[in-house]
């Protein structure tokens, strides 16, 4: 080969390099962004883990450029909203968000689509319908599941203490009233512990000093469950008082099969984490997705626990 046909084969070739790295660069530009705003970055804490387990692996799979973010506490929704602002500012192509709050959040979400972003909700909804899909447990029918059991379970005349997690949080009203909706015995009283177990544990304390005629407690998350049961067993009411509660930590798989717990609903948060991330990629993607995705639930027993179905459910990751 003489010197001009090689001078002109490195030309080509370097031209081509170029293209290819210009070709390759687009593509990196091209990659879907999206950021996560979680109501909670407390991992001790097995539903938030699990969620953000199954986010992060449904990024993965679908190759996006995935940012995580979240206040420490799940009741911080003023630090949840100045998140927002940041994702905002970081101009992502989706943002997922589990709202803190369903009105306190309502106006930071809000700016989200003023910035012509989609919105991508998960486990919590808004006041307002603003969101481009939403993936959630359908909390009014597991409230109404847990409250029919609980009238399998009790024959005689029961009285009800309900602890609930967050006041103004859609999970838990909704929940609320799923359980309202089908209990047949009175609530005479309700409280709420804060999503903090020792909140949780204080305000059944004095709710049953307030009313030692309460021989169920529903609790609606697992701070309210785990602070309820613990309060149960430390005082030996196992058996006296039943506790029916949603979420499956460690702790409260132990109470259950203990007895100390008569039944939980299990979300599928892991489910729940990874559908948000692929509704949120879809849209990104110019597809169509459903308006409200569900992601699931099921009442777990301690005469059910142990069926490999069910521990599936339970450990969702160690048994994948």
């Amino acid at each position: 080969m003489n010197k001009k046909k090689r001078n002109a084969l490195l030309l080509l070739t370097a031209f081509l390099g170029l293209l290819l790295l210009g070709v390759l660069t687009e593509q990196g530009r091209q990659k879907i962004r999206i950021v996560y705003i979680s109501k909670s970055n407390e991992q001790s804490i097995d539903f938030w883990h699990s969620l953000t387990e199954g986010a992060a692996m449904a990024a993965e799979e679908y190759e996006i450029d995935y940012t995580f973010l979240a206040p420490l506490k799940e009741t911080d929704y003023q630090k949840q909203n100045a998140l927002i602002r940041e994702a905002i500012r970081m101009k992502p192509d989706v943002i997922v968000l589990s709202p803190a709050d369903s009105e306190k959040t309502l106006k930071a979400a809000k700016e989200i689509k003023k910035k012509g972003i989609p919105l991508v909700l998960v486990d919590s909804i808004l006041k307002e319908e603003i969101a481009d899909c939403i993936v959630a447990t359908d909390n009014v029918k597991a409230g109404e599941e847990l409250g029919n059991y609980m009238n399998t379970i009790c024959k005689g005349e029961e009285s009800v203490g309900l602890v609930s997690h967050v006041k103004d949080s859609s999970t838990a009203i909704d929940r609320e009233t799923g359980i309202k909706n089908v209990i047949e015995a009175p609530v005479v009283d309700q409280v709420y512990g804060k999503s903090d177990y020792e909140y949780s544990y204080e305000v059944t304390r004095q709710m049953l000093q307030a009313h030692p005629e309460i021989t169920v407690i529903i609790a609606t998350n697992e701070y309210a469950t785990v602070g309820a049961a613990t309060y149960i067993k430390a005082t030996e009411q196992g058996g006296k008082v039943k506790i029916l509660g949603f979420d499956n930590s460690v702790k409260e798989l132990q109470m259950l099969e203990a007895g100390i717990i008569d039944g939980i609903v299990v979300q599928r948060a892991f489910d729940m984490g990874y559908l948000g991330i692929q509704a949120a990629t879809s849209i990104a993607q110019g597809k169509q997705v459903e308006k409200r995705i569900h992601s699931g639930f099921r009442l777990i027993t301690k005469e059910s626990m142990y069926t490999e179905e069910n521990q599936k459910l339970l450990f969702p990751i160690w048994m994948d």
